[in-house]
């Protein structure tokens, strides 16, 4: 994700926070097959939850938009604009389960970084049999894992990295999360890691 000539802090956080559009939740329970998964996606005209509407009115409002992505996308590599005037591709992406949101910042400070939506994506045996019974969700529902410059701290400070981090795992109410110093020293440990 990040790269090498770049020395990264990495921040990681761990949440139960679910990112799932509330109506997909529901359609997964009916366990419909994967037409039926399909249509409904398809006719759904946006796909949003709260907390992913959240998440990313913190990353654009956070410190008058310091932490602004400038590309967003689905999968690495992230190529796409970061519009605040249109977020229905990010939350559409953010929302679905098994999805993921690629984030990138370039000035006036590199930081790479990905929200991921944990819940079990839907899954069939072939297209008409149901969803397998078998899938279960894991505990954390979401985490978010951030590579940041290095940079960050001559521009503000150590500290204001520790604040920053602070908010975010409030924000999202993390259970667990890390900051680790770019030769991978831990710097702060927050809460406690559940296992499984």
């Amino acid at each position: 994700m990040s790269n090498l000539s770049i020395r990264y802090y990495q921040l990681k956080i761990f949440s139960r926070l679910d990112f799932t559009d509330p109506r997909l939740v529901e359609l997964m329970k009916t366990k419909p097959t994967s037409r039926e998964y399909s249509e409904a996606v398809q006719r759904m005209e946006k796909i949003s939850s709260a907390n992913s509407k959240s998440i990313l009115e913190f990353f654009i409002n956070y410190d008058n938009g310091f932490f602004l992505p400038e590309k967003c996308d689905a999968y690495e590599p992230i190529r796409e604009k970061f519009d605040t005037h249109n977020l229905n591709p990010p939350l559409r992406w953010l929302s679905q389960p098994g999805s993921a949101l690629y984030l990138k910042k370039i000035k006036p400070y590199k930081f790479e970084g990905v929200i991921e939506n944990e819940r079990i994506a839907p899954i069939w045996e072939d297209r008409d049999s149901p969803l397998s019974l078998s899938a279960i969700d894991p505990y954390y529902l979401s985490y978010i894992w951030l590579h940041i410059d290095e940079k960050l701290t001559e521009l503000k400070s150590e500290d204001y990295l520790f604040e920053f981090f602070n908010d975010l795992f409030k924000m999202v109410n993390g259970e667990y999360g890390f900051i680790k110093n770019a030769d991978g020293n831990n710097l702060m440990d927050k809460g406690k890691l559940v296992t499984t």
